[in-house]
């Protein structure tokens, strides 16, 4: 033990033991056997242990997305973005494909992340519910983006990684497009995080589905990435107002909480719900399998899963 830790007297255990492995079935099997007392999971297991008081599932501050490449044409259409972020069910979504604790997000700054530095108030609350589920709002959309565009039918590809979880959301979304906007054919591509990530990054790509988790509370965190010079803007998307709302809340009013609070709601707004720049899906969760003789792990929405500082087996 590190006796010159800040809290060394709070520290209980002695050493933790880390057991490597991708594949959840094995990390199961090594939680039945007593082998690790702590192991995350993801459905069809998480519907096994429903009941258990081994499950533990905890929201954290991720945001699941689909965005658009703003440098092709079809993608460019706000009216096709608006279509495509308001025609797909997130409530059959998150019971349907992850069911495990996420939750579906209208918005793309997760809910218990950020608060109002006067009130106190959620900012995803505050913020409000900016794409939402709206079949006759999107097929309203999509007849303007048609018209626009000058077309009847419309053929673009969805790129995920290669992970299952990737895989069966490309295949709902796919289900959801082209049930409800009659005349869009989506084709799926499935190719390992690194490939996808080139991909994205080149430009060679429709639509784009990804998470993404910060690793410090502030709503900027997550609005930054689609300023016009962020290195994770892949979208293409570059609007001289958007930067100035960003550039207000780290100069103008740097030292003005309430006014910096009210740029950063106004800047979702703009990303959100006037340029549809990505479509929010869902706010993920933590679930683990953890041994109930293990106690006072802390399991956080932001930055680091997990924190055994406090942590103990209870003999």
């Amino acid at each position: 033990p590190n006796e010159a830790y800040w809290d060394a007297e709070n520290v209980k255990l002695d050493q933790i033991n880390w057991e490597v492995s991708k594949e959840i079935a094995t990390n199961i099997n090594l939680f039945e056997s007593g082998e690790v007392q702590l192991t995350q999971i993801s459905n069809p297991y998480i519907e096994q242990y429903a009941g258990s008081d081994a499950l533990v599932t905890e929201p954290k501050a991720l945001s699941g997305y689909v965005w658009f490449n703003q440098g092709r044409t079809s993608t460019a259409n706000v009216h096709l973005r608006k279509a495509l972020s308001t025609s797909f069910d997130k409530e059959a979504y998150v019971d349907t494909v992850l069911n495990d604790g996420s939750v579906p997000s209208n918005g793309f700054v997760p809910s218990n992340y950020a608060y109002n530095p006067e009130t106190d108030e959620d900012f995803r609350e505050e913020s409000g519910d900016l794409a939402v589920y709206d079949l006759e709002t999107a097929q309203a959309e999509w007849e303007t983006a048609k018209e626009e565009l000058g077309i009847e039918t419309l053929s673009i590809e969805l790129l995920t990684s290669d992970t299952e979880t990737s895989k069966t959301t490309a295949e709902f979304l796919q289900s959801q497009w082209q049930q409800n906007l009659p005349g869009l054919t989506i084709t799926i591509r499935n190719v390992p995080l690194k490939s996808r990530m080139e991909s994205t990054t080149n430009g060679d790509y429709d639509i784009a589905y990804g998470t993404y988790t910060p690793s410090y509370a502030d709503p900027i965190a997550f609005l930054e990435m689609y300023e016009s010079t962020s290195g994770l803007n892949s979208s293409r998307f570059a609007d001289e107002g958007y930067d100035a709302l960003l550039d207000d809340t780290r100069s103008t009013y740097a030292n003005d909480p309430e006014q910096r609070w009210e740029t950063l709601l106004a800047a979702e707004e703009t990303l959100i719900a006037e340029n549809a720049v990505n479509a929010p899906i869902y706010q993920g969760a933590n679930a683990n399998l953890v041994d109930p003789s293990l106690k006072d792990v802390q399991i956080q929405p932001v930055g680091a899963a997990m924190y055994f500082r406090t942590a103990y087996v209870e003999e």
